[in-house]
């Protein structure tokens, strides 16, 4: 068969083609490495932590006649109760709560260990989760001033954070990171805590 056109594989003539040498040469192909994945950043989320200590609540001073003053008062609801309803044990009740009323108003805060950080807010021993409130601010008691977190749950009670002054703005801004800053609203019960000094 010498002299013969060779016979392509699909019964064609078969062509030399130059280029078909490209595909066969002998110089190495350059290794393209993958590129590499970024290693995820921290972000602020992550490293936001704070930490302090502080009373757990702020003490006023109870004079001898505030605590007359609590007598007092504890006497005429007694005699309102006792007019009113006729009903004895209302009346001593009265007594018992008063008594308390007394017993926590004469306790002596603790000084706790607090801290920011993502797991939660540490107050203590204890830790509250974030998704536990919807919000937070920041409210002044005279020359204090606290933050108040408020609770998703309606009839929650509200958890209230006492900080040194000076550390407010690096608290409030690492508390900012989980919550949102919102308006506390002025709760009766709290304005009256306050106007009698508890």
């Amino acid at each position: 068969m010498n002299g013969d056109t060779p016979q392509a594989p699909d019964g064609g003539n078969w062509q030399y083609k130059p280029e078909d040498d490209s595909a066969k040469t002998d110089e190495p192909q350059q290794f393209q490495p993958m590129p590499e994945a970024e290693a995820p950043q921290p972000t602020h989320l992550q490293q936001a932590e704070v930490n302090w200590t502080a009373s757990e609540f702020i003490a006023h001073d109870k004079s001898a006649m505030w605590y007359m003053a609590l007598a007092g008062v504890t006497v005429v609801l007694m005699a309102l109760a006792y007019f009113l309803f006729h009903d004895v044990i209302a009346t001593i009740s009265i007594v018992f709560l008063s008594i308390i009323f007394g017993a926590l108003a004469s306790h002596k805060p603790r000084v706790l260990e607090y801290r920011i950080d993502p797991s939660g807010i540490h107050i203590g021993p204890k830790v509250y989760q974030y998704d536990q409130f919807k919000s937070f601010g920041v409210v002044r008691e005279g020359a204090f001033s606290n933050i108040t977190l408020m609770p998703l749950r309606r009839f929650s009670p509200s958890l209230t954070v006492y900080y040194p002054p000076e550390d407010e703005e690096s608290i409030v801004n690492a508390m900012a990171d989980y919550l949102p800053m919102a308006d506390v609203p002025n709760d009766a019960i709290d304005r009256f805590l306050r106007t009698i000094h508890f």
